[in-house]
């Protein structure tokens, strides 16, 4: 049985899974890691010559910043209980948008927990 690997490669590339990125030079950004699979803007895999020249480092790539859509279940670190808490994300929410644009705003639960540490840093920096 064969193994998929694009899995090790995304991990080294920094991405994970729902991940959006630019290849520098392709014509079909913004590309998707989902599944287990790097497809380019149309849903197709990624040619095996821009996949091989990731590679090699030939070509480089840019991870596009995630951003919750509306209705999404996001989690984020709270300072008064150094804990973890979660909220449904709305654009038109000035709180949302601001933890957000703190980078306080995580897809998963172990996203944020992985985070806790730093965004309790950065939290007391800014008190």
């Amino acid at each position: 049985m064969c193994k998929n690997l694009i899995p090790m490669v995304a991990t080294e590339l920094g991405l994970a899974d729902g991940d959006e990125f630019e290849i520098i030079g392709f014509a079909y950004n913004p590309c998707k890691y989902e599944d287990g699979e790097l497809t380019d803007c149309d849903g197709d895999r990624i040619t095996p010559r821009r996949f091989v020249d990731i590679l090699y480092g030939v070509t480089e790539i840019k991870k596009i910043p995630w951003k919750p859509k509306d209705g999404e279940t996001v989690f984020y670190v709270s300072s008064k209980y150094d804990g973890i808490s979660w909220f449904i994300y709305h654009s038109d929410n000035a709180f949302h948008i601001s933890l957000h644009a703190f980078g306080n705003c995580f897809r998963t639960q172990a996203e944020a927990e992985a985070g806790k540490d730093e965004m309790l840093a950065k939290i007391d920096e800014w008190r």
